[in-house]
Parts: C-alpha cells; structure tokens; sequence
C-alpha cells in the first residue's frame, strides 16, 4: 500500500480513488453466453469416437445399475437401448436406482463437471461432462429418473441449434416433480443431427460396437471369473433403419449379450495355458494337429513390478490375416463387395474386425489402441493378434481419447514389456504350428524352381541358379566358393553359435571373426533395431546383391555402406580374407564391418 500511495503522489491529478463496484466471487466467474457455447464447443472437441452419442448414455446407465448390484439394492439389472435412425432418436433405459432423490439433486449433476461417483472407485464415470455433450447433441432432450419415492423429469429444446448459432437468447432447461413409485432411469436424445454416423450403420455393425467400443462390452469377467455381475445385467437392444426397417423383427428376441465379443466368440478355439502350455512333451506334429487353422487366445492377470497392481491380458492369435475379413463377413458386419469398396472401407472400417492392441478399464472398452512395439522378430505377425489389456488403474482424458498425460509414458512402457514378452512366447509355441504343413508336389516344386530364378550362369559351379530369398541359398554359394578357393584364407569354426550368430571363422589363420549370412544386407538393420544382434560383435555379412536402395537405408540410420577401395579383381592377389569385401559398413568412432557381396564374385567370375 506504500508503494502505491507513493505512485499516487507522484501523479499531479490524482485523487483518492473509491471502490465503484463490488462482484461476488460466484457472480464474478459465471460465464457469459459465448463463454458458455466455447465451453460446449470444447466438451463436443473431446468426444471424437463414432460411438460416444450412444456409448456416453450407456455407461451412465451401466455404472449405475453395477453400482445398485455391488450395493446389492438390484438383484438383476436391465439395460434396453433403442436406436431410432428413421426419427434420428436414442434412448437409453436402465432399473437403477435414479440420479437424485430430488430435482435439485438432479440439477446439480446435470451441470458441468459434477458428478457423484468420486467416492466409490468402481465406478467409470469421474469428469461429469458427459451428460452436457449429450445434452447439446440434441434438440429435444428429456431424462426421467426415480428412486422409488420421487420421480423427476427433466426437459429441453433447441439446445443443439443454439450451440450451433451465435442466438444470444436464453434457454430454458425444465425440471419436474412428483411423488411416484417409478425406479430407474429413461433417457431420450431427439431431432439428432442428420450426420449421426450410427444411423447409416446396419443392425449387425451396432451389436459388434457396442460390444466393442461401450460398456455393453463388460471385460471384468474374462478374467475375473468369481465375477458374476455380468449374469445379473440383460440386454436389450432394437434398431429401426432409415427406411423404417425394424431389427430385429420381433419384440420378442431383443435380448444381446452383456460382455466383450470376442474374436473367436461361438467357434472352436484353442486356449493356449489349458489346452497347450501346460501340455509337456508335444512334438512339433502333435502341435500342428493342436493348432492347424485354429485360433488361439490366452488369459494373464500379471502383476506391475511398480506398484503391485493386476494388469488383465487377452491375446488372441488367428491363422491368418484374412481371418479378420471373413469373420467380419460371417457376422454380418459387411460383404464381399464391400471389403473391396474403398468408399466403404474408408467410411465402416471402424465396425469391422481386425489386428489391434485396444485398453478397457474398470470393466469398460475404450476406442484407444496402442502402437504395436517395435523391435520384435517376426513382426508381421502382429497382425494377426488382438490383443485387450484391461488396467484398473488407467485414467483418461475428456472424452477417453487417450491417457492422462502424466500416468501415459510410464504405463505404455509397462504395456511394450509386457506386449513383447507375449509375443515373443506366442513366437516361439505358436505362430510356427498354425498353419498345416503344406502337401510336397515333386513336379510343381522343381518347375518352380527351374523357372522362377535366373541362372547363375558360372562353368563348375555346383549351383544353378541365383539366390532367392532363403538365406540358406546364399550359404550354400558362400561355402561353394570357399571350398573352391575363390574366397580364400578362411576358415570355419562353428555354425550357428547358440542360434544368434551364424558363423564363428578364423580368417587368415589368426584373427577370430563372426559372420552374418543376409538374402540383402539390409536385413542386418532389423537385426540393430530390435538388438537381436549387436553391431560391434559382428566382422562380416555375406549377402547377395548390394543395391543404391540399401546404401539410402544404412544412410537414414546413420551408417555409411559403400564400396570396399581394397577389393580386388584378381583372385590371385587377395592375400587377406577382407580383400573378399566388395563392401564395407562405417560409421564414426566404430570398427568397420566388411560386405561379402556374392554377386559381384559371380560377375567377376563370368568376366575372367
């Protein structure tokens, strides 16, 4: 205050100043009518799924019918969704126990980030703005909810045309009440946009989403098998298309299952601890006859080394890729034609099966999927894996787009740990067996082979043709032109040194070398990337067919592939077994690693 009478006197016009206006803090941060549309603008930014219309109504409705069972105040819960897409409506019924035991209780939870599930953990819901994005969805909004005693309706018009215009004039959201014995809750979205994805979407495609993408689609008792809330919750669920098709067709058989479908859901599959793991001594034909075209899924709790919280995995394995389209087609969730439809696959790929790596939490699927971890071998087997990790623990952002920013790093590195260790085990005792041996036909397989390759074209050597894609083909030449002493001075010690490195040699005699054998030396760089091999233990790569587009992808990883400046010409002048190299890899502060490019021996054979 000195100071700011000192800055008071120094001013010749100033006069003693006198508060004008005095605002209450409340009144002070009430927001204006373009704060309150930027704020509801903001919320609709957050809800990007295809689904949130209808997954948002369904897990108000499904927390609250778990919670009345948990607090063992419901027996069976009820569920019935109906989806009108010919009057662009949806309600949402459930047999709770209401939202309030009064309209002022009601009024509170319906404003902005109010809620009243912060106190029971079991619970999804915990920002409390779901219901301001569905309320704004829509132009005619109505809730009815009950406890038994009272009954109170809430009503609203307009409200999705108001956030869409700059009207400054005010809406009036209606409350009711009234003694009644009415339990539960009704929820009605109306006069929804004519761009709701969910009604140009077929009966089939909805089940599979809200199986998939919204609480219908419980995950606790995959793995929770004491959990039996799951058989205490019914379903129901009707569609009526554009058209004004009604699906199903009869009242009678709305009913659809309260659970996660599962990939493999009603067809034979292999569970991989049962039926596999815990089976000792299975030869390898034994586990092809197990697994031959089936599909293979595998249930883990796993325990975090951080905190000692459960982490639920199911990883499910399919024979192949093309699984994922034809059951997509035997469900119904699509055609032939229309796999082969760019239109279609760009606008319902989302209701279709397929490879993904996908995070449910407290019982509930998201729509986040992780990135496949990276630095595996096999790894175009990832995609035939779906893989659902359910974590208790996880928090989300508004609108469940992804995990709060600062659990998120720690948990996905937890997550690629864990993802690695699953495939690598499924690398090994599965993907090899999946598929059936294929019957030999002796004439196909040497038409094959006389006509798919070119001819080595070299007198006296006891190979003809060029190697293909088996390293197998490029060792046999390199062992050839070794024992014809074209590539000289070397020796081979063992091969195959403990499944890591190909070749242990000896080269000139004295010096202790490791080889690597590559169809295109470019392979080694996958090798690098997922440490499956080290650079600095490696002296030597035999490969075949050395091109400019392999020198770009050393040069993107910092690595330098050139031409080796000592190879020589003449045979008879290599005096040491690095004069072999057409090629040598460097990089700086690093020994270098010499390329034994097979094809360029062979051109310089076909030349002397």
């Amino acid at each position: 205050m000195a100071k700011l009478n000192m800055l008071e006197k120094q001013s010749k016009n100033s006069k003693k100043s006198k508060i004008t206006q005095s605002i209450p803090l409340i009144k002070f941060f009430t927001p204006s009518v373009d704060q309150i549309r930027n704020e509801v603008a903001g919320i609709d930014r957050c809800y990007t799924s295809q689904t949130d219309i209808v997954g948002e109504g369904v897990q108000n409705s499904i927390d609250e019918i778990l919670s009345c069972i948990r607090n063992m105040t419901l027996k069976t819960g009820e569920c019935t969704i109906k989806i009108n897409a010919k009057e662009r409506e949806i309600s949402i019924i459930d047999n709770g126990y209401g939202l309030g035991n009064n309209a002022t209780e009601v009024s509170n939870l319906l404003q902005q980030f109010s809620t009243n599930k912060l106190t029971d953990v079991m619970t999804v819901g915990e920002n409390g703005i779901a219901t301001i994005f569905l309320m704004f969805s829509t132009n005619k909004f109505i809730l009815v909810t009950g406890n038994g005693t009272t009954k109170t309706t809430v009503t609203a018009e307009g409200l999705r045309d108001w956030k869409e215009s700059k009207n400054v004039k005010d809406i009036n959201i209606n409350f009711s009440e009234s003694e009644s014995d009415f339990i539960g809750t009704e929820l009605l979205l109306g006069e929804l946009s004519v761009d709701q994805p969910l009604f140009n979407l077929t009966y089939q495609q909805l089940v599979y989403l809200l199986r998939t993408k919204t609480f219908i689609g419980y995950t606790r008792a995959i793995w929770e098998k004491e959990d039996k809330v799951n058989n205490k919750v019914k379903v129901n669920f009707s569609f009526i298309d554009k058209l004004g098709n009604q699906y199903p067709s009869s009242s009678k058989n709305q009913s659809i299952k309260f659970g996660y479908m599962m990939p493999y859901e009603g067809i034979a599959a292999i569970h991989y601890e049962e039926e596999l793991k815990d089976k000792k001594g299975l030869t390898e034909q034994e586990k092809r006859e197990i697994l031959n075209n089936k599909v293979v899924y595998s249930e883990k709790t796993l325990t975090s080394e951080k905190d000692q919280r459960n982490i639920h995995i199911l990883a499910c394995i399919v024979p192949n890729r093309d699984y994922w389209n034809k059951r997509s087609v035997e469900l119904g969730l699509c055609n032939e034609q229309d796999l082969e439809n760019e239109t279609f696959m760009e606008n319902f790929d989302y209701c279709l099966m397929g490879s993904s790596i996908v995070l449910s939490a407290k019982g509930m699927p998201t729509t986040i999927e992780l990135k496949r971890p990276r630095n595996v071998g096999a790894a175009g087997y990832w995609d035939n894996l779906f893989i659902l990790i359910e974590d208790p623990s996880l928090r989300f952002d508004i609108g469940r787009k992804s995990i709060i920013e600062d659990l998120s790093k720690n948990y996905i590195q937890e997550y690629n740990r864990i993802l690695k260790d699953i495939f690598n085990e499924f690398a090994k005792n599965v993907f090899p067996f999946l598929k059936e041996e294929e019957k030999f036909d002796k004439k196909i397989a040497f038409e094959e082979a006389r006509g798919r390759l070119d001819n080595l074209g070299v007198a006296g050597l006891p190979i003809i043709k060029e190697p293909s894609d088996q390293e197998a083909h490029v060792n046999d030449l390199f062992i050839v032109l070794l024992s014809k002493n074209i590539i000289t001075n070397l020796d081979i010690l063992r091969t195959g040194y403990r499944d890591k490195y190909d070749k242990l040699a000896v080269a000139d005699g004295v010096k202790d070398i490791v080889i690597e054998l590559k169809t295109s030396v470019d392979k080694i760089l996958r090798n690098f990337n997922n440490a499956t091999k080290q650079y600095p233990d490696i002296d030597y790569i035999v490969c075949w067919d050395v091109s400019k587009k392999e020198k770009q992808k050393f040069k993107i990883k910092g690595l330098d592939l050139k031409e080796n400046i000592i190879y020589k010409t003449s045979f008879s002048e290599r005096t040491e077994f690095r004069h072999s190299a057409s090629h040598v890899i460097t990089a700086d502060f690093i020994k270098p690693i010499y390329v034994i490019d097979l094809k360029v021996i062979v051109e310089d054979l076909k030349n002397d």
